[in-house]
């Protein structure tokens, strides 16, 4: 007994100021910046306040409260249960785990996980219709319809779903989600450019030619990109 209690000793004492001080930085960077390590560097976290001036974390932001909103105190986890028999047979009753849920929420066009795949990886939103919900709306453990997931929009996820989806295949629910973000980026894009021109122009101060070319500029960004028609350059 006493050799247990000197090993534990020893080990505590080589140990325990590592094991405190990865508590600290993991409390740190979750609590007081908001995210992991890779959520900072990728520029999600609250201490970049300059970057919600762009509509995707804004929508990636309230998306992420909404979602905050429904966690409570007992663990949640995302699975995914195919509709295919031949697939995820040697997984406990047909389901794959995808991650631990931080939050969810429901609106009128999707709903939203949002999920962490690993302890120490950046997290993600999963979007999905609605109908590949397979589990309760109430139910702690989230189940979606599908065999994987696929990057979209980098802080985005949608389900694959499986080939005797009767509903969904992995181009329409593509199709769907596309327009589901374009409408939210564009309702969120008015008012950020709105503010971003405001901004640039009290930057620009008493210089009438400077803010000449702010405002031509922002002409620019409005009405058109790189890929649109912008008219015959010879003329």
């Amino acid at each position: 007994m006493f050799e247990v209690g000197e090993g534990a000793s020893s080990f505590l004492d080589k140990w325990g100021p590592y094991i405190i001080l990865f508590f600290v930085i993991f409390f740190f960077f979750s609590v007081v910046f908001g995210g992991t390590i890779m959520d900072l560097l990728a520029g999600r976290v609250k201490k970049f306040k300059d970057l919600e001036n762009q509509a995707h974390l804004i929508v990636y932001r309230e998306i992420q409260h909404s979602c905050k909103l429904s966690k409570g105190i007992w663990g949640q986890t995302l699975w995914q249960k195919s509709l295919d028999p031949m697939i995820m047979t040697n997984s406990p009753f047909g389901m794959t785990r995808r991650g631990r849920v931080k939050g969810r929420t429901i609106w009128t066009s999707a709903l939203y996980v949002w999920y962490r795949p690993r302890t120490f990886s950046r997290s993600y939103i999963l979007e999905c219709p609605i109908e590949m919900l397979v589990s309760s709306i109430d139910d702690i453990q989230i189940i979606v319809e599908g065999t994987g997931l696929k990057n979209f929009n980098m802080d985005y996820v949608l389900p694959i779903p499986s080939k005797n989806n009767v509903h969904w295949t992995e181009e329409t629910i593509r199709v769907w989600a596309r327009i589901n973000y374009k409408y939210l980026m564009t309702e969120k894009s008015d008012f950020t450019l709105r503010d971003f021109e405001e901004h640039l122009k009290l930057k620009a101060g008493s210089d009438p030619a400077t803010l000449r070319m702010i405002q031509q500029g922002i002409g620019d960004l409005a009405v058109g990109g790189t890929n649109e028609y912008q008219g015959d350059p010879l003329e």
